[in-house]
């Protein structure tokens, strides 16, 4: 599972590539990430950032251990079922 580090408020960037083009990658595909820290749950949608490139963006607003799940709404499994952890710590 990825681990990625990062202090609270401050953004970490998760990249997501495909080798699927989509003709229209503002409409054909929804990707949302799913950020949980203990009570707190945190949705997000990914942004095209060109190419075959997606980005969550998330700043973790709690210390401690945060879980993420990505989701797309398409049937690519390359930019769907991608979890990991975000380790917080204090800035």
């Amino acid at each position: 599972m990825n681990v990625l580090n990062t202090e609270i408020w401050k953004k970490i960037d998760i990249k997501i590539n495909s080798s699927i083009k989509y003709d229209n990658p503002y409409k054909d595909v929804e990707i949302i990430g799913i950020f949980k820290n203990n009570e707190t749950e945190i949705k997000l949608k990914a942004f095209w950032n060109g190419n075959n490139e997606w980005i969550l963006r998330f700043a973790p607003t709690k210390v401690g251990k945060w879980k993420y799940n990505i989701i797309c709404f398409d049937d690519n499994n390359e930019l769907s079922n991608i979890s990991g952890i975000i380790e917080a710590k204090e800035n």
